[in-house]
């Protein structure tokens, strides 16, 4: 790490109980984007969103 950022870390999974509260929270407190959410799973990322998410 250099002067407090993350340069490198991923999470395969994370279980919740409520996938689109839980999204909704990781946008919010890190300013994730929401990409490719289907039924039961969605992908979370950093960075500008992508076209057709």
């Amino acid at each position: 790490m250099g002067n407090g950022r993350i340069l490198g870390i991923a999470y395969n999974v994370i279980p919740v109980a409520n996938i689109e509260r839980s999204a909704k929270w990781f946008v919010k407190h890190f300013g994730f984007n929401i990409r490719n959410q289907r039924e039961g799973y969605l992908s979370l990322f950093r960075g500008p969103a992508s076209e057709g998410s």
